[in-house]
């Protein structure tokens, strides 16, 4: 936004002399036109040919300054336009697709592999459980009067 605002003024300041310069130029060109005019009509020879001569000196100059005109002009539409570029929000550009090469034909899955159920291995029946006979304790002492029991002395 600065620069396009800069551009344009930049570019106005240097029309705006030439815009004075063209003015004048076409204000005398009329001033010369009524003189070339009178001398026509008058049947002088010598001013027609030098107003004649004037007039084409001053197209060129009219000319000039025009081209000088469209020059700036031209300049600071190419500056706009790179501002534009510049400030303009990226684009996307889409890659190119890749070459397509033929696909392979789908292959079905392997099936897993089948393993068998584990059987149990065979046993005997079940015995009964075999239960020992109660024993004292050997830290026990004997209880008195009890078959087992030790004698004491009295």
């Amino acid at each position: 936004m600065l620069d396009s605002l800069a551009v344009r003024s930049r570019a106005q300041r240097q029309l705006r002399p030439l815009q004075y310069a063209l003015e004048e130029a076409r204000r005398r060109r009329v001033e010369l036109l009524t003189r070339l005019g009178d001398a026509v009509y008058t049947g002088d020879a010598s001013g027609t040919d030098e107003a004649r001569a004037q007039l084409r000196a001053l197209d060129e100059q009219i000319e000039a300054k025009e081209r000088e005109m469209a020059t700036v002009t031209a300049h600071a539409a190419q500056q706009l336009d790179e501002a534009r570029s510049r400030s303009a929000p990226t684009v996307a550009v889409q890659p190119p697709a890749p070459p397509t090469e033929p696909t392979p034909e789908p292959m079905t899955p392997p099936a897993p592999p089948t393993i068998p159920e584990p059987t149990p291995i065979p046993n005997d029946p079940p015995a009964p459980p075999q239960i020992p006979e109660p024993t004292p304790v050997p830290h026990e002492p004997p209880i008195p009067g009890e078959p087992d029991a030790p004698s004491r002395p009295l």
